[in-house]
């Protein structure tokens, strides 16, 4: 009787994190010689374990994580990942799978040729114009710095900046508004009585 042999059983580590220029070297010289899509997704979706650590620790933090959706195609290659939603977000009231308006971040699970950014990413959607999807991703941002939990932003600054200073005038105008409307006093006739 032949004995088979698992060709992953000597496989090196695929780390949950950016691979260096080397650990990509090795990993994709490895990944090459399996020569089956299924074996060399296998290879890849090592970091899985790792990842789901992660989502458990996210999710006692009161993190609303979605199930685990795969992506890919042969051009920019294969993968899965999980979307993190603010505490008490009830997954069913959602009416796309991505939120973007209240979405605060996504964890991938595992990627083919192995990660280049931190598998952990916050979201900012300035351009939903939602103030609390911000705030709920700045506040992802401040629980995963005071963990010391690696991540990556995925942000435009510059969007942000502008966002925030449409808000700020937006306020100002409202202030000055209410403040025209608190000086006006009540005159003897007045239609509204």
């Amino acid at each position: 009787m032949k004995t088979i042999i698992d060709p992953l059983r000597y496989a090196p580590n695929v780390p949950f994190r950016p691979l260096t220029e080397d650990e990509q070297k090795v990993c994709w010289d490895f990944a090459r010689t399996l020569k089956d899509i299924d074996l060399e997704n296998r290879f890849w979706q090592k970091t899985i374990p790792y990842a789901n650590k992660r989502a458990e620790q996210i999710q006692n933090e009161g993190y609303v994580l979605t199930d685990s959706s795969e992506w890919g195609n042969s051009m920019d290659g294969f993968g899965a990942h999980i979307h993190i939603y603010p505490p008490k977000t009830n997954l069913a009231d959602l009416k796309e799978r991505v939120d973007r308006t209240k979405v605060v971040g996504s964890l991938e699970l595992w990627q083919s040729g192995g990660f280049i950014h931190e598998p952990l990413s916050v979201w900012y959607s300035p351009e939903q114009g939602i103030v609390k999807q911000i705030e709920d991703a700045f506040r992802f941002r401040e629980y995963l710095v005071q963990e010391k939990i690696p991540f990556f932003e995925t942000t435009n600054i510059v969007r942000l900046k502008e966002q925030a200073l449409r808000l700020e005038t937006e306020a100002y105008a409202t202030r000055h508004l209410i403040r025209r409307l608190s000086g006006l006093r009540k005159d003897k006739y007045n239609p509204a009585d």
